[in-house]
């Protein structure tokens, strides 16, 4: 699986400034090996992640235009990163009959703009990911012998199994866990950022009102009514505008 960019960078940056604000078997040769022999020399063929470029440019300050953005940084991660990263999205975030995948809606590029941008916290979380990246790529080569952007659903899942699930994290993998989490927060962050997420949680706002304003529909003020009555509230008086 090779992953394409999908959305520009005025998009991740718009994210990223919304974002910032919340914060298998092993193939036998024809001779006998013992399995100490085949194990390492599997190990001395893996193929590793390409490594990102390092983080260039500097920080937009407190207030960056999102109408036309200022590109201050490069975006750093490499292609086998960005494969990875677009198959653990997809994991997180699969296409349902509501949405489309995480990788379809550009939470990879969102991730890549995220390791790249030069502040403190993207830096500590660009260590975390990469260490990430590269163990699950290990843990695919040593079990099945291929790299974790191509291995199967079964497979890939088989893998997070070990870090995935709070209490049944892997002996020794805490700070692999850890990462996933993070990583896992970012990746919902961007989804629901997206045109797709928004409509997937069936958000109703930034859309303009032509003309005066109505006030909330009758649906709207018994829900509310609802939602007060069941927290031991009183409806407040309601008070309109002529």
């Amino acid at each position: 699986m090779s992953y394409t960019q999908k959305i520009s960078r005025r998009t991740t940056l718009k994210w990223l400034a919304g974002t910032m604000g919340v914060a298998a078997t092993a193939a036998c040769g024809p001779e006998h090996t013992s399995p100490e022999q085949d194990y390492a020399e599997r190990m001395a063929k893996r193929k590793t992640l390409t490594p990102a470029q390092p983080v260039s440019g500097t920080t937009y300050g407190y207030d960056p235009a999102q109408i036309e953005p200022v590109l201050t940084w490069e975006k750093t991660m490499s292609q086998d990163q960005l494969n990875v990263a677009a198959r653990l999205s997809d994991l997180i975030l699969p296409a349902d009959d509501r949405s489309p995948a995480a990788s379809a809606v550009g939470v990879p590029d969102f991730i890549d703009e995220w390791v790249s941008a030069p502040y403190e916290n993207q830096q500590y979380d660009r260590e975390r990911f990469f260490a990430l990246f590269d163990w699950l790529e290990v843990e695919a080569q040593k079990r099945f012998d291929t790299g974790f952007a191509e291995a199967s659903d079964d497979q890939q899942k088989q893998i997070l199994d070990q870090i995935a699930w709070q209490g049944r994290v892997g002996e020794g993998l805490g700070d692999m866990a850890a990462s996933f989490r993070s990583f896992r927060n970012i990746a919902i962050g961007a989804f629901f950022a997206s045109e797709a997420g928004v409509e997937d949680i069936g958000y109703l706002g930034n859309k303009p009102v032509i003309g005066p304003y109505p006030g909330p529909s009758p649906e709207a003020i018994e829900h509310l009514r609802g939602v007060l009555t069941s927290m031991g509230l009183e409806m407040p008086e309601a008070r309109y505008l002529p």
